[in-house]
């Protein structure tokens, strides 16, 4: 009978609560800066955000949306060559809605396998950012993040599913930062066959300008709706992901991912790289 936990299993819980600990002092210098009024108003913050690629930070939505009569492109690359490829429609200033699809092995010497599902996304912006009140949206994805498992019949990372999300510029110590969080409700089990895991999960993030062209985020998910399963699934850390943001051009970005930082994954030895780029047109 297994009476304690293992050396390596005591440092892997030290590193997460040292890692959850950095983020929770980060969101709450965030809203301390809010709370004593060092809010930046929209059009300030909005010099920091590109046009091209702001819907979201890693697979954390924001409250942003596409401009009226504009249309994107997103090429997602994952662990072992797996490619999910999407487009976004901006039907009003208001309302945008999208469609993806993905495969797996698509960048490797085997043959690929393909994704049962077209995937389909909406996003409703409520409310336009003020100097007093944070932008609001509403919206659903079935599109999960990372490869597909055949052998669970879902993603490797579960789709948000409905959620609401609301998004702030803030200044800290001079500088402007968009604060963004909300809270969401899959419609995927655990594993889609047998165990059920789920229900109302929360989510948070930040984003910054380090150059004129450079973005960097990170984002928290605490999958309250994913942790309860077996392998390969999460162990209850949550995910903690990072991801640089090279905007090449006013239409164009391409961005270097790092999910799941927390090794929250059961049968991961490392976090998970991958790059996506993001091309924005108008019709």
């Amino acid at each position: 009978m297994r009476i304690g936990k293992s050396s390596e299993e005591v440092m892997q819980a030290r590193k997460a609560r040292r890692a959850i600990g950095g983020l929770v002092c980060v969101l709450t210098l965030a809203a301390s800066s809010i709370a004593v009024g060092q809010t930046v108003d929209y059009e300030e913050a909005s010099r920091y955000v590109s046009t091209v690629g702001n819907r979201k930070l890693i697979d954390v939505p924001t409250a942003a949306s596409l401009p009226r009569g504009s249309f994107d492109l997103n090429f997602q690359v994952n662990a072992g060559g797996a490619l999910t490829a999407a487009t976004n429609v901006g039907l009003s200033e208001f309302l945008m809605v999208g469609f993806s699809y993905g495969a797996n092995g698509v960048f490797s010497q085997d043959n690929p396998s393909y994704n049962p599902n077209v995937e389909f996304s909406v996003k409703w912006r409520l409310t336009e950012e003020s100097r007093t009140a944070p932008g609001l949206a509403l919206g659903f994805t079935s599109q999960g993040s990372g490869p597909y498992l055949d052998s669970f019949n879902r993603s490797t990372y579960k789709p948000k599913g409905f959620y609401g999300v609301f998004s702030k510029g803030i200044a800290i110590t001079g500088y402007a930062w968009e604060l963004h969080g909300g809270a969401n409700y899959s419609i995927e089990t655990a594993d889609n066959v047998a165990q059920t895991d789920q229900g109302v999960n929360f989510f948070g993030g930040l984003s910054t300008e380090l150059r004129n062209n450079l973005r960097f985020a990170v984002e928290y998910d605490f999958a309250l709706d994913d942790n309860r399963s077996g392998a390969p699934f999460g162990r209850g850390r949550g995910y903690l992901n990072a991801v640089l943001k090279w905007v090449y051009a006013d239409n164009l970005q391409i961005e270097f991912t790092a999910r799941d930082l927390l090794s929250n994954r059961r049968e991961a030895e490392s976090f998970e790289r991958g790059l996506r780029i993001v091309y924005l047109e108008y019709f």
